[in-house]
Formats: structure tokens, sequence, C-alpha cells
């Protein structure tokens, strides 16, 4: 290989480098950004994984609500947690989400209240990274 090639390969790797570096470290600011948003928020949040088999993330305002701790959920699909009837809904509308890809509300059976409930793709460049959601205000069933 010609000596000018050589040098021109190296700076193409160097920059193809530097390019996957920043797109990393965007990347985890990101994320980062949205666990501090999650952690924060006042609603019970999650983020699954975008096949459904695991729990990627629950805040603490999941745990105080619903007595149940990251340890517990975090790695596991809903049916640890959950009766199978609860769990197949969860998964039922997470797939809406994930074919909509958009963010959609739905009511849902939480620990045997009915809520309604925000999910949405979560997503950077368009890698989509899981199913997060919010479980909202309950719904008062007589109105």
């Amino acid at each position: 290989m010609h000596p000018l090639d050589e040098a021109l390969s190296r700076l193409s790797a160097t920059v193809a480098e530097a390019k996957e570096s920043a797109r990393h470290s965007r990347e985890t600011a990101l994320l980062v950004a949205l666990r501090a948003w999650m952690d924060c928020r006042s609603t019970p949040a999650w983020l699954k994984s975008p096949d459904l088999r695991e729990m990627l993330y629950i805040n603490p305002a999941y745990t105080e609500k619903f007595g149940i701790t990251y340890t517990g959920y975090g790695g596991q699909p809903d049916t640890a947690v959950w009766d199978d009837d609860t769990a197949a809904a969860f998964c039922k509308n997470d797939l809406r989400v994930l074919a909509a890809n958009t963010e959609m509300e739905f009511i849902e059976d939480v620990g045997g209240i009915m809520y309604r409930v925000r999910k949405w793709p979560a997503a950077i460049d368009g890698v989509v990274l899981g199913v997060a959601g919010e479980c909202l205000e309950p719904v008062n069933a007589g109105h």
C-alpha cells in the first residue's frame, strides 16, 4: 500500500472512531437524561425492552405506588410480577405502541385498579430501545 493511502486509511479510521465515540456519548447522555426524568416523576414510570421480555427500569414512584422494586421486576417479563391476564393486556398494548410507532393512551387494570396509562416507543436516532410508559390517574368506573 502506498504511504499516502495508509495515512488516509488511518485518518479515515480515526474520524470514524471519533464519530462513533460522539454518537455513543450522545446516546449515553440521552439515557442518563431519560433516567433522571423518570426518577423525578411523581407518576409510576417504566422502560421495557423492545422485545417486551424484560423490564429495564422502573422509577421510585412505581415502587411506592405498587410496592414492586426493580430488584423484583428488573430483567424479568410482566408475568414475573403480574397475573397472566394483566401481563397479556400490558403486552398487547405495548405491541400496539410499537406497531404504530407513536404514543398511545390506554385504560389498564393495574393491581385491581383501572388506570389511564400512557405508553410510547423510546428511541434514539430511530433505534427503538423499548417501550416507555407512565401510569396516570385512576379511572372512575362510575363516570
